[in-house]
């Protein structure tokens, strides 16, 4: 019996060993928050944004959904405020292409190109401003109906193939982030975002997909909450073992 007692101890070591490394592991899950454009009426001004939040990073993904008819419907600025002490870095923008439009047509490069110097972002506070290319903003982000307009009524209209826009990042793009530590243990909340559309940006402001307002979750329990929890569930299974003991001699 003692054998027996002594193996489901051990047993449950295991299990409650595997219960704190998981803890360790999820201590900074990823919550994702997704924001469009919304209904604005405005078919070629529309586009989503997706953070997905994690220890020591933040992924962002931004698409361009709208209809590609001239530069006022390239993304090319993209704003926002998310929790944080000043350290957030945009480390990488990766495109699913690279594409350069002429008079007539639009060539796409191989797709993955990824480089940090596509868009920039500048951090002040929680504040946070992307910008892309300089100057007349090269680099923003577009989707396969840039090419059906321009076979379809020439580069020059709407801008399109001038040069100081040239070339565009095919979306989805995405966007890595060095974000702060703190996020391993809390959410960011995200607020104020807007999508920017044009060479003098036209600014949408952006919505939660869901309801509007975004509520980040409660804090991820700490491995140490997490470690005195499996105590307790341990101190338990002792308790039990020693009671059945105590009963067999009586």
């Amino acid at each position: 019996m003692t054998y027996s007692f002594k193996r489901t101890t051990l047993s449950l070591l295991a299990v409650l060993a595997s219960i704190a490394l998981a803890g360790v592991a999820s201590a900074g899950p990823i919550t994702t928050m997704t924001f469009s454009t919304g209904s604005n009426g405005n078919s070629t001004q529309q586009a989503t944004a997706i953070f997905s939040f994690g220890p020591g990073y933040l992924g962002l993904t931004l698409n361009n959904t709208g209809n590609i008819t001239s530069i006022s419907s390239i993304l090319d600025g993209f704003n926002f405020t998310a929790s944080n002490d000043g350290s957030a870095m945009l480390l990488a923008t990766a495109g699913t292409a690279v594409v350069t439009c002429g008079d007539s047509s639009c060539t796409d490069s191989t797709s993955g190109i990824q480089s940090a110097s596509y868009w920039s972002a500048s951090v002040a506070g929680d504040s946070i401003t992307m910008v892309a290319g300089q100057g007349y903003h090269p680099y923003g982000i577009v989707n396969d109906t840039i090419n059906t307009e321009v076979s379809t009524f020439g580069g020059k209209k709407g801008g399109l193939s001038n040069a100081q826009h040239n070339p565009y990042l095919e979306g989805p793009a995405t966007f890595n982030f060095l974000w702060p530590m703190s996020s391993v243990t809390s959410v960011p909340s995200v607020s104020n975002v807007q999508f920017l559309f044009g060479t003098s940006p036209s600014c949408t402001d952006g919505t939660d997909c869901i309801d509007g307002t975004f509520t980040p979750p409660g804090t991820v329990p700490e491995p140490g909450t997490l470690a005195l929890f499996g105590a307790g569930l341990l101190g338990f299974a002792v308790f039990a073992g020693r009671r059945r003991r105590a009963a067999r001699r009586s």
